[in-house]
This record gives C-alpha cells, structure tokens and sequence, in this order.
C-alpha cells in the first residue's frame, strides 16, 4: 500500500509515454501525486494552469523541448518550483540544463524510476 499521498505535488514532462506513465506510478507509490505531459508546450499550459511543487522534465523533446520550458517557466504560476531533468543527454547539455535554473539533472539510463521519486521526494521534503 503507498504512503499516504502528500500536500505536494509534481509535473512530469517527458514524451516517452512509457516512461511518463512509469514516473507517475512511481511518484503515487512513494506518496506524491502527479500530473503528466508528453511535450514541452503541454507542460507550460498545465504550469499555466496549476502549482506544482516539483517539474521532472526530460530535455529532449517534440514541439517544445525542455530548454524552451526551463526558459518558459517564469510566465507561469510556477516561476520558482524546482525543476529536475531526467535525460540521456551529455553532461554539456545538463550544464545549459542546470544554467537556465534546472536544480539537478539525472541520467535516465543510470537510475530507476522509483529512485527519481525518492529522490525528488526527498529533495522536495529536504526544504
């Protein structure tokens, strides 16, 4: 049974729908809900139209890719919530990543699903 769900909640941007669906269920297993999008420009609308307290966002996108979220985020109503890439890109690209305001970046070939959402989850509860 998971952990009772929290007052947080987190955006997961990633347009593996695979992936995406994976995260999500990883997140309600360690007690935080989450909502999904499958492009850069359905992240924004939903940050357009809701708070979260944590964005996990893979960088490599269509439409909108999430560099142009990152520089995007300020014209939503989530302008400080931390943001955490999950990608497979090289560490020059997590660089640019973490410059635009990206917190962390994590390699989605070197580390679970289930270990994002702990990990975001403690970092979320960290302060």
């Amino acid at each position: 049974m998971p952990p009772p769900a929290t007052t947080k909640k987190v955006l997961v941007i990633d347009d593996d729908q695979n992936l995406n669906g994976s995260l999500r269920r990883k997140f309600k297993k360690v007690g935080l809900p989450s909502e999904g999008a499958f492009d850069g420009k359905q992240g924004l609308d939903l940050m357009k139209r809701e708070r979260f307290d944590g964005i996990l966002l893979d960088l490599k996108m269509p439409v909108l890719d999430g560099f142009a979220v990152l520089k995007g985020k300020n014209d939503t109503l989530n302008p400080d919530t931390p943001v955490y890439v999950l990608t497979a890109m090289n560490e020059k690209q997590c660089e640019r990543a973490r410059a635009l305001g990206a917190r962390e970046a994590f390699d989605k070939i070197h580390i679970s699903p289930l270990e994002v959402a702990e990990e975001v989850k403690k970092r979320l509860f960290a302060g």
